[in-house]
């Protein structure tokens, strides 16, 4: 019997808090559809996550709200939203309860009078035909009737900040279309420039466009949750996990901005503002790592972090503009505008401001479009820049120029007056080189001449001809060059003619009668180089007198001309004679000789047509 009684008594003291909660409710119209938020015509009540309907309405926790919007930022509350809509018309009517945000996780409605769930919505409840940006539950309401309504909304991971409207399912539904659309075009339009970003980093090897690239991507994975396209085009699964990474988010827009300004405005050159910068991301990661695990989950201090950065990243550009990086101003125009954006989301996830609600949500991927554009010109006054320090550094070398032309052309004038002292004088030195060299190899020439007359040996004799012939084709190089102003080079068809001219001269008196003919297209040849040829060509001629004709009688020609095609010399010596066996005399010393000539002085090569007559094809570059 007392238990009864206690029962009765706290039925009637609930229902006595009832009344006194709804005695001084203003009705909603369920037909009201202008837009605007219905929560002043509602009372509230924060509580404890753990908190229950029959305990909050017992507790009289509630109080009226006058205000459009409720912000509670980051916080593990719950938020309970009491308030009566009525339908004065003859017809039942139908609307869509809207919280306009996309980051609530768990809604649920209940029944005034029974506090059963009537329907419950939110990230946590997602369903994979869920399609609009808002979540909404369904009211429908009698005609000549009214109803009490209570709200639960609760967040673990996102801000709690919304309006609470009440419309009909075609203007919501044309309004959500509308609202994708334009979020859509918005989100591609940031895919675009990213993209863009990667490429001028490939093509201009500038790591700052790489790391704005990044800073894009992270921007558009945080805010296509933050304005509801997560849980539109992903699974379930999938927006479960975005909930629990939002820390690595927001720390990832950080790293990755600073990454972009280190390198976009060359902080090196102050390093105060380097470390500080480097600071900010080892910061970042930090708390990343520490905060991550729920139990330690403290958003609101990355966030305060994210603040500093902001205003810290915008300073930095201002201080090395100031210090003469005039590349700079175009972040600071860029950042400009996203700064004030930035700075209104932090304030509304630290429940301090309201503006993103009373605005629009997708002003930061607005404002970014409009930043990505600015900063897509950076390549382009970068140009400009340096147009114009070019100029300036033209101007300043010209006037140094003429400023230092006197006194260049008078040091000129004293070093090319010593300069051609020290020439000539050189050049007499060199002529008295070549000079000893030729008298030195006439003396030779002398000894072996004298040597030779006390020889009475034919075959000793025949090798100190071949010796004398030698040395007497060097010698003549020289005597070109004592008679010639060329002291490096001699006329190549001048030397053979005459050295074809001695060999001639030396046989002229044996019984050979031999006609030799020469056809040289070239001139001029270094010195080095014409000795090795003279020498090769004294070797093949001489043995061509020697041993080609069996008569004593024959020709023997002597061409030198250059291939344009292959830009080679081609020598070639032939005769008419009766050849002879390479095998037999590739011993001897005179073919040794030749390709000792040809092969390591010359670095050329030499054919060898020897059958019926003898012909010598040899090719080689000066």
């Amino acid at each position: 019997m007392k238990r009864n009684l206690q029962i009765q008594w706290g039925l009637l003291l609930f229902l006595l808090m009832q009344t006194l909660l709804f005695a001084s409710f203003k009705a909603v119209d369920i037909e009201k559809t202008d837009g605007d938020s219905i929560l002043p015509y509602t009372r509230i009540a924060i509580t404890d996550n753990n908190a229950t309907l029959s305990s909050v309405i017992a507790s009289a926790h509630f109080m009226t709200c006058n205000k459009e919007v409720v912000n509670l930022g980051v916080s593990q509350k719950r938020i309970w939203i009491a308030f009566v809509v009525q339908n004065h018309s003859d017809r039942p009517v139908h609307r869509l309860l809207i919280p306009t945000s996309s980051l609530i996780e768990d809604i649920v409605l209940y029944d005034g009078q029974t506090h059963e769930i009537v329907g419950k919505t939110g990230l946590l409840h997602l369903q994979n035909t869920h399609n609009t940006l808002f979540f909404h539950l369904p009211i429908t309401l009698q005609p000549h009737s009214s109803k009490t309504y209570y709200l639960s909304i609760h967040s673990t991971y996102s801000p709690v900040a919304f309006k609470l409207l009440l419309e009909d399912s075609a203007t919501f539904y044309r309004s959500d279309k509308y609202h994708k659309a334009f979020n859509i075009l918005l989100i591609g339009i940031v895919l675009a420039l990213m993209i863009y970003a990667f490429f001028l980093s490939f093509y201009m090897r500038d790591r700052s466009y790489f790391y704005y690239g990044l800073y894009l991507f992270a921007l558009l994975y945080q805010q296509i949750t933050y304005i509801g396209l997560t849980k539109i085009y992903f699974p379930p699964t999938f927006v479960a996990l975005d909930l629990e990474i939002v820390l690595l988010k927001v720390g990832s827009l950080i790293v990755t901005s600073a990454l972009f300004a280190i390198h976009f405005l060359n902080t090196k050159q102050v390093p105060w503002i380097d470390r500080i910068y480097k600071g900010f991301i080892l910061l970042t990661l930090l708390e990343i790592v520490l905060f991550t695990p729920q139990s330690l989950y403290a958003l609101p201090t990355l966030i305060v972090t994210g603040a500093l950065f902001i205003t810290y990243q915008l300073f930095a550009g201002i201080v090395i503009f100031t210090k003469g990086y005039k590349q700079a101003r175009l972040f600071i125009m860029g950042f400009a505008l996203v700064f004030v954006t930035y700075l209104c989301l932090i304030t509304d996830a630290l429940g301090i401001t309201t503006f993103m609600i009373d605005f629009f949500n997708n002003s930061l991927i607005f404002v970014t479009v409009l930043e990505a554009f600015i900063l897509s010109l950076a390549f382009a006054d970068r140009y400009v820049i340096l147009q114009e320090e070019k100029k300036q550094k033209e101007k300043q070398l010209i006037g140094e120029t003429l400023s230092r032309t006197r006194l260049v052309e008078d040091e000129v004038e004293k070093k090319t007056d010593a300069l051609n002292k020290s020439l000539h004088t050189q050049e007499l030195l060199l002529k008295e080189v070549h000079h000893r060299v030729k008298n030195n190899l006439q003396i030779i020439l002398s000894m072996i001449r004298l040597q030779y007359d006390q020889i009475e040996d034919p075959a000793m004799q025949e090798k100190f001809i071949d010796l004398e012939h030698r040395i007497n084709t060097i010698a003549k190089t020289y005597s070109m060059l004592l008679s010639s102003d060329d002291l490096e080079n001699i006329n190549i068809a001048t030397y053979i003619d005459a050295l074809l001219y001695d060999i001639s001269e030396s046989y002229s008196y044996t019984q050979y009668s031999v006609e030799v003919v020469s056809s040289i297209d070239v001139t001029d040849i270094p010195l080095k180089q014409a000795v090795y040829i003279g020498l090769v060509i004294n070797e093949l001629v001489t043995n061509a007198y020697k041993y080609a004709f069996k008569n004593g009688k024959g020709i023997i020609s002597v061409s030198l001309h250059k291939e344009e095609e292959t830009g080679q010399y081609l020598l070639v010596i032939e005769d008419n004679g009766s050849g002879y066996s390479i095998e037999k005399h590739k011993k001897s010393l005179g073919l040794k000789l030749i390709h000792a000539l040809i092969y390591d002085q010359l670095e050329g090569s030499i054919e060898v047509e020897s059958k019926k007559h003898t012909k010598y094809t040899i090719r080689f570059r000066v």
